[in-house]
């Protein structure tokens, strides 16, 4: 949804002050500079109006002074704290400062202060949404659309019917979303019906409820319907980066990864900026064998978005996967100086250090991530693995069984605890566990190098003496 705009009230007719009738028109035309001239002079004979400190507001958050403009809305609503405007606004340049909580606290009290105030509350559920509280934001999506189709239009005039149809079409299509991404695809469907019915194709939003619709639908396990009504979206909007996202969302989750690299490389030229769709690129080349290609990508995702950290965690097990420890630990280190508690980034830091035979530091990573994740299957077996390392195999032990409690039948986890068993002395038990392993995984390289070690004490125990 595009970023809130800012509302502007109308001028009494009363015959205003100079000042405040020349600094309305100047705002009406975009002069924004020399209607806050205006207003600045107004404000020193009149003083700190909450109307002037609006108006003032409204010039200075459409000069990108959103910090500035915030005080003023402040100061306004301190001197009237019941204008639901006020609070209105301020949300939405709290918005543009990305202090989403913040921006939520103020439509929730625009809507205690004026329940008719439909914007507000699509802005509210937006957000919400935005902030991934998805069950709050469809209650708060139905709440909407019950007021405004309870609304009547017998006496409203055309453009206010129109706006009304508008706002409901973004209601049903932003209900839509919040229950495609509760997992709930099939329900999303009817909100999107909805919307688009409410809209003609011409509207500027059309293409993108669309889309989203053709996720909900790919999501239902209509693949080619959901891709039909994505291509008829992009068949309006060609160049339209997140149409191509999604496009290349529905078919990296429908197993063809080699086909969504084009529609997410397709999204990053089109918009640079886009870390996700960067990120995106890299899991769909390393689904289709091309890590070098996917580095790449991931290290763009990390350019735009310092600190991305599904891309620093993808981005480093790819490295890990292809050896390259050192370079594993480049991407993690300084990511980990700023996100201390993030598990994952910890394991990977382990397993690197682990095979680079840092021993201890590897034993300090994994010790961290277990405090942080103690029931990762994951992080438990890798864990054991270092103390194994370390001769320290009893302690690794318990380690390895509540993992494979976690995730029972890994062919990794198996491999990881026969060598534990093994370096215990209990040599049947880790013969047993190998070959469970093998049974599932034929090429797994724990299993296999153990059973290889196992042959070779067995020739020894059996070869003749001299």
């Amino acid at each position: 949804m595009a970023a809130p705009t800012i509302s502007v009230p109308t001028l009494p007719p009363e015959g205003p002050d100079p000042d405040l009738r020349d600094g309305m028109e100047f705002l009406r035309g975009g002069r924004f500079a020399d209607a806050e001239v205006r207003f600045r002079s107004a404000m020193a004979r009149f003083g700190e109006r909450p109307d002037i400190l609006h108006f003032l507001a409204v010039c200075v958050a459409n000069r990108g002074d959103a910090a500035a403009a915030e005080k003023l809305w402040r100061k306004a609503i301190k001197r009237d704290p019941d204008e639901a405007m006020l609070h209105f606004n301020l949300g939405a340049v709290l918005h543009r400062q990305g202090r989403l909580d913040d921006a939520v606290k103020s439509w929730r009290q625009t809507v205690r202060l004026d329940g008719h105030y439909h914007e507000a509350r699509l802005r509210l559920a937006s957000t919400l949404a935005e902030t991934e509280r998805h069950a709050d934001a469809e209650n708060a999506y139905r709440e909407l659309i019950t007021a405004l189709e309870s609304a009547t239009d017998s006496d409203a005039a055309p453009e206010v019917v129109a706006q009304r149809w508008r706002l409901v079409a973004m209601a049903q299509a932003g209900l839509g979303y919040v229950l495609y991404r509760l997992e709930r695809p099939a329900d999303a469907l009817a909100p999107f019906n909805a919307a688009l019915a409410a809209l003609p194709a011409t509207a500027p939003e059309w293409p993108g409820m669309q889309a989203d619709r053709g996720l909900a639908l790919a999501a239902s396990g209509n693949l080619d319907d959901g891709l039909a009504a994505i291509d008829e979206a992009l068949s309006v909007v060609p160049d339209r980066a997140t149409l191509h996202h999604s496009r290349g969302h529905v078919l990296f989750h429908a197993g063809r990864a080699a086909d969504a690299v084009a529609s997410f490389q397709r999204a990053v030229e089109l918009d640079a900026s886009r870390a996700d769709s960067a990120r995106m690129l890299g899991l769909a080349r390393e689904r289709s064998g091309d890590p070098v290609g996917a580095m790449q990508a991931f290290e763009t995702a990390l350019k735009v978005r310092p600190g991305f950290s599904e891309a620093v965690q993808d981005a480093s097990s790819v490295a890990l996967d292809r050896g390259e420890f050192g370079r594993a630990l480049d991407l993690l280190k300084p990511y980990l100086e700023q996100h201390r508690d993030d598990a994952q980034a910890w394991n990977n830091a382990g397993i690197a250090f682990l095979m680079l035979n840092e021993l201890e530091r590897a034993h300090a990573a994994f010790k961290r991530a277990h405090k942080l994740a103690p029931n990762d299957p994951l992080v438990l077996t890798n864990y054991g693995r270092t103390l194994t390392r370390m001769d320290r195999a009893q302690e690794a032990a318990p380690l390895h069984r509540r993992a494979l409690e976690l995730l029972p039948g890994d062919p990794r986890l198996l491999g990881h605890y026969g060598n534990c068993l093994l370096a215990r002395g209990h040599i049947e038990d880790a013969r047993r566990t190998y070959e469970n392993a093998l049974i599932i995984d034929p090429g797994n390289a724990d299993a296999l190098a153990g059973m290889e070690q196992l042959r070779t004490m067995s020739a020894n125990l059996t070869a003749p003496q001299a």
